[in-house]
């Protein structure tokens, strides 16, 4: 549904929704998402770790979620700052980054 008659608006919704297979996670990590990835597996022994560009495929907002064992017992701001730690580098050329950590559950 477009909600404003703007053509710009009109394709970018057009172009989101027309990719199904990306909310199905069928669809390939770029680069960034998969050194990114990388990095967060090594770095906290994750259990479970998801990267996604958030932008719209510009690249400049991720999502991360890790799930690992180095969270427990810390809050979730001291978890934040750990990733956020982790990937100083790459956040320092996003405009926006959302983290989610969890700790596994036994």
């Amino acid at each position: 549904q477009v909600v404003s008659s703007a053509p710009h608006i009109a394709m970018f919704r057009l172009a989101h929704l027309a990719t199904p297979a990306r909310s199905l996670g069928l669809r390939q990590f770029s680069s960034v998402e998969g050194d990114v990835h990388r990095l967060l597996m090594d770095k906290f022994q994750a259990t479970k770790c998801r990267v996604e560009d958030i932008s719209g495929g510009c690249g400049q907002s991720y999502q991360v979620e890790v799930e690992s064992e180095q969270f427990a017992g810390k809050s979730k701001l001291a978890q934040t700052r750990m990733v956020n730690e982790a990937l100083k580098d790459y956040i320092a050329q996003w405009h926006a980054i959302k983290v989610v950590t969890t700790v596994p559950k036994p």
